[in-house]
């Protein structure tokens, strides 16, 4: 059986992995004020400096009903069924629409919640890919990510809490606080929902290293080591080779640095930054 995997820009899956691994990526919508592009169309710098010049926000639009039906239908003309890695219901509606759109198919399509977003979410897909190489059953797939999204680890930590200001995800007095203080707050999708972790303070360089330090000591209580990502909303390069040599020292056979998309950026704003992970002991991964 030839088994599509898809899935959503908002799994920030980098180009080269999307493509040495087939997996068909399909694009959440931007708007920008009057004007609308697909996620990955425009950098985020481009559309920070938006938000600098309008003051303005841009908006994300999930892939709706229609969208994935087509996206579907074109996968079932090459490939017999399709497993499609969702981003969390509970952050999108993108997963309900996806799961509508696939009743059009008399059971070929199979949609998973990965519980994540950004490379958490591109982590079960790759690892998707593998379950795909190892020659299971769509239905046997899927059942297997829903087990594994549970345990992915999917954390980060932000320079600014103005875009979530903007984005209505932050009261005005958490920001104003948060401004004064110069608190770097840590987020995480606990059950699919983001919640406030911990609180850094002090420049860059500082909260990066706190932050890496404590992904670093959650490792150690268990994790499988093959893939993790690192990835950021703007160039930080010292903290993502920090990172980059201290998981690898850490015994993590690939470790990927990704750039966050629109889908992800504009909520969280320049200088995040994110270790993921999944964190439920070794497994075999037949695309590594």
């Amino acid at each position: 059986m030839k088994i599509a995997l898809s899935t959503e820009s908002s799994s920030d899956l980098p180009r080269d992995l999307a493509e040495k691994h087939s997996i068909h990526v399909i694009a959440f919508t931007v708007v920008k004020g009057e004007e609308t592009v697909k996620d990955g169309e425009e950098t985020l710098e481009s559309l920070y400096s938006f938000v600098q010049e309008k003051k303005i926000l841009p908006r994300t639009t999930a892939i709706n009903v229609e969208e994935f039906k087509e996206h579907f239908s074109n996968l079932l003309k090459e490939y017999d069924a399709v497993v499609h890695v969702s981003m969390s219901h509970a952050c999108s509606s993108a997963y309900d629409n996806a799961v509508n759109a696939a009743k059009e198919f008399e059971g070929k399509v199979f949609v998973v919640d990965s519980l994540v977003f950004h490379t958490g979410q591109a982590l079960l897909a790759l690892y998707c890919a593998s379950l795909i190489k190892d020659g299971l059953k769509p239905e046997e797939i899927a059942e297997t990510l829903k087990e594994r999204a549970n345990h992915i680890s999917t954390t980060a930590t932000l320079e600014t809490v103005n875009y979530l200001y903007k984005g209505g995800r932050c009261n005005a007095l958490a920001m104003i606080g948060a401004n004064i203080l110069g608190l770097r707050p840590m987020v995480e999708l606990r059950e699919g929902s983001i919640k406030l972790a911990k609180k850094f303070i002090g420049p860059r360089r500082l909260w990066t290293n706190a932050y890496i330090n404590l992904i670093m000591a959650k490792i150690e209580k268990g994790a499988d080591k093959t893939v993790a990502f690192v990835s950021s909303t703007t160039d930080m390069p010292e903290a993502t080779e920090v990172a980059v040599r201290k998981l690898k020292e850490a015994g993590f056979a690939n470790v990927f640095v990704a750039k966050a998309g629109a889908t992800i950026g504009t909520h969280t704003g320049p200088g995040t930054f994110s270790i993921e992970y999944i964190a439920d002991g070794p497994h075999a991964w037949s695309i590594f």
